[in-house]
């Protein structure tokens, strides 16, 4: 059984992100930097470093969700964590009449309780007598 938190999820979105910046910003540099010897190579191997650690939680992340028996929660960390689409866009794809935060936090609840950490309820509003 693997174990995943919550941040080790969250890693796969941060470094999707990073590639797209560090592609960016090769194709921006190409051509107009004014010392491409020294700078494009150094961005390309800290690119090529990031797919190589991205595809690693990646194959990591997979064999997590392959573990999971709840269809739903399955297809929710797949669709916000492996195919990095924002919480509104996983509950407009989920089956069933879901918010963003009630997509957002099934999630939550699932990753934590697995890990045996669980997320602390909101706090029910106290009416003080006067």
């Amino acid at each position: 059984m693997i174990y995943m938190t919550w941040h080790d999820l969250d890693r796969l979105n941060v470094l999707r992100q990073d590639i797209k910046l560090e592609i960016s910003a090769l194709k921006n540099l190409h051509g107009k930097c004014g010392r491409p010897k020294s700078t494009l190579p150094a961005i390309r191997e800290d690119l090529e470093l990031k797919k190589a650690l991205y595809d690693g939680e990646l194959a990591r992340a997979k064999q997590y969700l392959s573990e999971i028996d709840d269809d739903l929660i399955r297809a929710i960390l797949t669709e916000h964590f492996v195919n990095g689409l924002p919480w509104w866009k996983v509950a407009w794809i989920v089956p069933g009449n879901f918010s963003r935060s009630n997509v957002q936090r099934k999630a939550q609840n699932y990753v934590y309780g697995r890990c045996q950490l669980w997320v602390v309820p909101r706090k029910e509003k106290v009416a003080y007598d006067a």
